[in-house]
């Protein structure tokens, strides 16, 4: 979790730079996800869970995190 401070500009373009990886990354695991899939039971597939359950599940929650973080940092700058 991102911890609440004041920014600088700099650190807040960063994390738009950063924000836009991670979002560029929602394909890439959404492909490796399929590929996983395509490797057969879903019940039995330890590649699957880790793509779907772990990794794309960290991104997301990096995401949210970071949207909130310059949601609040632009709040403050009014």
């Amino acid at each position: 979790m991102l911890e609440k401070k004041e920014m600088t500009a700099q650190e807040l373009q960063d994390l738009q730079k950063e924000l836009q990886l991670r979002k560029e990354n929602r394909k890439a695991l959404a492909d490796l996800l399929k590929a996983a899939r395509m490797r057969g039971d879903l019940a039995k597939n330890q590649e699957y869970d880790l793509i779907r359950g772990g990794l794309m599940e960290m991104n997301e929650t990096f995401i949210a995190e970071i949207e909130k973080t310059l949601k609040e940092a632009q709040a403050g700058e009014q």
